[in-house]
């Protein structure tokens, strides 16, 4: 399904799905798509949709890691399990580079 479509339905599909977080790119919300989950040390994340994660390479799918992660960050100095910021964005950056 073409990009502009999947955005369109994530427009439409946002009033209805409260709650459901969202694709960063396509807006489609997770109860009407599947997410892609990328591994990372301890943890994961999934702020790409599986359609729009294998339409981007690898370099163009580090923004939406960082905009999620500087969600994260605005929370609090420190990860759920403690560890430091830096470290988690290292794990996730190589993740993401290495196409997991």
């Amino acid at each position: 399904m073409k990009l502009f479509f999947r955005k369109l339905i994530g427009v439409l599909a946002k009033p209805f799905s409260p709650g459901f977080g969202e694709c960063y790119r396509c807006g489609r919300t997770w109860n009407i798509t599947r997410w892609h989950a990328t591994r990372f040390g301890t943890g994961g994340c999934f702020p790409l949709c599986e359609a729009c994660w294998r339409e981007l390479t690898p370099i163009q799918r580090l923004p939406y890691y960082l905009r999620l992660f500087a969600h994260w960050v605005s929370y609090g100095d420190k990860t759920d399990n403690g560890t430091p910021w830096d470290e988690t964005w290292d794990a996730i950056e190589k993740a993401v580079l290495d196409g997991k």
